[in-house]
């Protein structure tokens, strides 16, 4: 996992657990359910989305190949795609 400029953790393909890591870096509860929107190819960081938790915290996941990869990994971890 790669940070960006604030020091917010940024996730990637091959992470794990993103319920974990929303707890430790908004020093919260572990969600109930996160929720991935604006899922989106970006020239620099492929493709990418945004995930909040019901709090309204926000992180980002980058750098996976395509959509494909990105929807596999967000089943993967259990993380709900908004419509």
């Amino acid at each position: 996992m790669k940070t960006n400029a604030f020091g917010e953790p940024i996730f990637q393909p091959g992470d794990t657990d993103p319920f974990a890591e929303f707890a430790t870096h908004f020093d919260t509860d572990v969600p109930q359910t996160l929720t991935a929107r604006f899922l989106d190819e970006d020239p620099v960081f492929a493709w990418c989305c945004q995930i909040a938790d019901d709090e309204g915290n926000e992180l980002q996941a980058q750098n996976f190949a395509d959509e494909a990869a990105l929807r596999a990994w967000l089943k993967e971890v259990d993380v709900q795609v908004e419509d």
